[in-house]
């Protein structure tokens, strides 16, 4: 289980704004969820942040909402 398992497997995934993307999988051994963070720029991905949370958070995307995608 690496980060490039979160991307392609995850648990959950949210917009967190027009270019990033969150990807949250769940880590049974650690028991708390990684997240993922993959701006887009010009057709390529690259990986912002990562790190552990209890957590999926509920993003807000102009003033909604954000859900699965």
């Amino acid at each position: 289980n690496g980060i490039e398992d979160v991307i392609r497997n995850p648990t959950a995934v949210r917009r967190h704004s027009e270019s990033i993307m969150k990807f949250y999988k769940f880590m049974k051994d650690k028991k708390k969820y990684i997240m993922v963070a993959v701006k887009v720029l010009n057709g390529e991905g690259f990986i912002v942040t990562s790190y552990f949370t209890s957590k999926i958070q509920k993003e807000k995307v102009n003033g909604n909402e954000g859900n699965n995608i």
